[in-house]
């Protein structure tokens, strides 16, 4: 007895296809978000908040649910609903890189500055100088580590994405078609 199985799992769809115009509007509806704090004066202190974390999460739901519906049985797999949702996740989160940058250097001007008083909070960070500080918080600093971790979120994200909206399990492999 083998301590894995082998999974046979059969894609209902074009799930690359879908994962790029799904990312596409996911990273516009969560530039727009980003927009949004903005004018209602509750904008972004930090690259990472739970905010951009709950929208992706969401984003990511609602993409695999259309995605799912537009499908003929409207079955899905674990793998399938996994690599739309992670791939869409990916691509959204490029296209909010480049909104987020444009935003940083275009609109938002007093971003740097919240960030280092955000960091200026937390006691390892009080020893730094303000030079180093501004250095350690660049707009493409902010944005790559914005990126960064929504990009790992996004992994966690569609597992729970794919677990919950999964319809059709896997096949088990018999050993004797391997061979």
């Amino acid at each position: 007895m083998g301590l894995l199985r082998q999974y046979s799992s059969t894609i209902h769809g074009n799930y690359k296809k879908a994962s790029l115009t799904y990312g596409l509007l996911m990273g516009i509806i969560m530039f727009l978000i980003l927009l949004f704090r903005y004018l209602i004066y509750y904008p972004m202190t930090s690259p990472i908040s739970m905010v951009d974390e709950i929208a992706l999460l969401v984003l990511m739901f609602l993409a695999t649910i259309l995605y799912k519906n537009g499908l003929k049985d409207k079955k899905i797999t674990l793998k399938e609903a996994y690599l739309l949702s992670f791939l869409s996740a990916i691509v959204c989160i490029v296209v909010y890189g480049i909104f987020m940058y444009i935003y940083a250097v275009g609109i938002d001007h007093d971003l740097q500055k919240r960030c280092i008083e955000n960091l200026r909070n937390i006691p390892e960070y009080k020893k730094y100088t303000d030079i180093q500080m501004k250095e350690m918080t660049r707009i493409s600093s902010i944005v790559m580590q914005s990126v960064f971790t929504n990009v790992v979120m996004s992994v966690l994200w569609a597992l729970v994405v794919g677990v919950i909206l999964r319809n059709e399990k896997s096949e088990v492999v018999n050993k004797n078609k391997l061979k």
